[in-house]
């Protein structure tokens, strides 16, 4: 008896094979492709901040876990409850970063996110359990609240009466957010206003 091998078989075999080799080499690159493109965009970052606000002692800000924040990567944005009068929740003032400091009073050793005089950063990065300030001065309306503070003047001669600072609001509340510079954001911290 005499055995005959048929060849003609291998030749799909081989085929599909190979058809499956390129199929997974095109799978690997376009998953790298993929992988780059979305680690190149920038990650938010994760906190959540804690305040405290009197209008005699000012207003303290806590880190309170999370990842260390790159005070030039980030801004914080004081805005009114709906508790303090009709429609003023849409109002938001961005807080100048040379009006926040690293210690409670000002002395030779405070440090500003931003100095005033010269533009320069001076606290370069936030990290968790640290706390950060705005003296009672800097919480002045024409100061921290500009924007409603002329829009009061304006319009309203108690526009301050809807500052945060105004001894009205005592009692009512506010928000503190936490946003990147891309308009991200973090964290918001509503804040009572105390005398």
């Amino acid at each position: 008896m005499k055995t005959i091998l048929k060849e003609h078989a291998v030749s799909p075999v081989v085929g599909v094979m190979l058809m499956l080799v390129v199929t997974i080499i095109i799978a690997a690159v376009v998953s790298a492709f993929a992988g780059d493109m979305s680690s190149s965009q920038a990650k938010t970052p994760i906190t959540q901040i804690q305040a405290s606000y009197s209008q005699s002692g000012g207003m303290e800000i806590v880190n309170n876990g999370g990842d260390v924040l790159s005070t030039q990567d980030i801004y914080l944005v004081v805005r009114d409850s709906n508790n303090m009068g009709s429609q003023v929740s849409t109002w938001a003032s961005t807080v100048n970063k040379s009006l926040i400091q690293n210690t409670s009073t000002t002395t030779s050793s405070t440090k500003f996110w931003v100095n005033a005089t010269y533009g320069g950063v001076e606290v370069s990065r936030w990290a968790p359990g640290d706390t950060m300030y705005i003296t009672a001065a800097n919480c002045q309306p024409a100061l921290l609240q500009p924007q409603i503070h002329n829009y009061g003047a304006a319009y309203h001669s108690t526009g301050d009466a809807w500052t945060i600072s105004s001894p009205t609001q005592i009692g009512s509340t506010f928000y503190l957010e936490l946003y990147t510079t891309n308009n991200k954001m973090i964290s918001q911290v509503e804040v009572p206003i105390k005398p």
